[in-house]
């Protein structure tokens, strides 16, 4: 059995993100080289001319990311429907698998034990002084007691809310 070099890098350039890129570009591939020129400019400010590394930094990865070939992060079907206003955020990150959906009630129920990522923080606002807080992230950590005292669930308490 010989192994030919030229097979090597002809198998290596097709299952590589650069033979998606060619493939597609007249399909729109040409767009995600433009995308991503646009995050290397933003790369270049952040890192060697220290504009706004924070957000720039952030911004460029993420739009370098989102526009690899092949790299699976971008949903067109999703992307049509938020645009089209028929789904929000929630449904994005769980379709695209970046969420999972702890809204069951055997799953998530008051009575079970979890952390809670609570933000609390102060406010003016034309005079209106006080303190309030946000709710990040929960946890569940472990099963407890049912605290309802009902087996009412969620659609039928909240009804059209729900």
């Amino acid at each position: 059995m010989s192994i030919s070099v030229g097979e090597i890098l002809l198998n290596l350039w097709n299952k590589s993100g650069f033979a998606a890129l060619s493939m597609g570009f007249m399909d729109g591939g040409w767009q995600n080289l433009v995308m991503i020129a646009i995050a290397c400019v933003l790369l270049y400010l952040a890192i060697v001319k220290k504009f706004e590394p924070l957000l720039l930094t952030g911004i460029a990865f993420g739009c370098l990311l989102s526009n690899l070939p092949m790299g699976g992060l971008y949903h067109q079907e999703l992307w049509t429907k938020f645009m089209a206003h028929e789904i929000g955020y929630g449904t994005i990150l769980l379709e695209g698998g970046l969420l999972v959906d702890a809204l069951d009630d055997e799953d998530f129920y008051s009575g079970c034990y979890g952390a809670a990522d609570i933000n609390f923080f102060p406010y003016n606002n034309s005079g209106a002084m006080g303190i309030s807080c946000g709710l990040n992230n929960v946890l569940k950590l472990e099963d407890g007691p049912k605290l309802s005292g009902t087996d009412l669930s969620a659609d039928a308490a909240f009804g059209d809310l729900a």
